[in-house]
């Protein structure tokens, strides 16, 4: 096969939880794309389908193992390096679990897709992440409480999501529970905070924190009890 001839199929897995896409910062010492903000990626190896390879990928690169839709939301030609490249896009979720870097990338972050549209070089690859969000952004938003290990408020955190999730199961699209350091306890819908330990220097009140989110999910609804002052 000549040089011309060559390609390379390769596979981007947006891995979304709590309406954030997972980006992953390429190593300095990439021969491709070295410092660039992407999403999960991979080359398909020969006698593999691409399916395989997205699970395969996000076991290998991040950690992860993940819940893929299995239909392609996108696919697009590009170039790496001097190689011809088809990608095929997949759209996944990962509700909890720690990312575990390869030596592919350096640095990690749950990003917006504004956010990854503003750190990510590539735009078919920044429009292929819009086309993922489009999903969950249609359909019943996603709570997610990221919380301090070292503060070990995971118990804390994991009460208050069942609390939520008892409250408002038919409005939510799910709760996610993320680990975070640093004394952090905040509440997210979608890409908003709704409540940051940092900002109140306190923790929320289970029935405060259910008003907040009715009036996110579910305005007008009566919360009994959780109404009163």
């Amino acid at each position: 096969m000549s040089a011309s001839d060559r390609f390379i199929v390769a596979v981007v897995i947006a891995v979304f939880r709590g309406g954030r896409v997972l980006a992953m910062r390429r190593a300095a010492d990439k021969d491709a794309g070295a410092g660039a903000w992407e999403a999960l990626s991979g080359r398909v190896v020969a006698g593999e389908a691409p399916l395989a390879a997205a699970l395969r990928e996000a076991r290998e690169e991040c950690g992860l193992e993940v819940t893929i839709d299995p239909r392609p939301i996108a696919s697009y030609q590009a170039k790496r390096n001097r190689d011809d490249m088809i990608v095929v896009v997949y759209r996944a979720s990962s509700e909890t679990g720690d990312i575990v870097m390869s030596a592919e990338h350096d640095a990690f972050s749950f990003m917006t897709p504004d956010e990854f549209a503003a750190a990510c070089p590539f735009p078919q690859l920044v429009e292929a992440v819009r086309l993922a969000a489009a999903p969950a952004s249609a359909g019943r938003p996603c709570l997610e409480i990221v919380y301090c290990t070292q503060c070990r408020w995971l118990l804390r955190a994991a009460w208050m999501a069942q609390e939520i999730l008892t409250t408002f199961e038919g409005d939510l699209g799910g709760v996610a529970l993320t680990p975070g350091a640093g004394g952090v306890f905040e509440v997210r819908i979608g890409a908003d905070t709704i409540w940051s330990r940092q900002t109140r220097g306190r923790f929320p009140e289970i029935k405060e924190l259910k008003q907040l989110v009715r009036d996110r999910v579910a305005p007008g609804r009566a919360l009994g009890h959780s109404d009163s002052r």
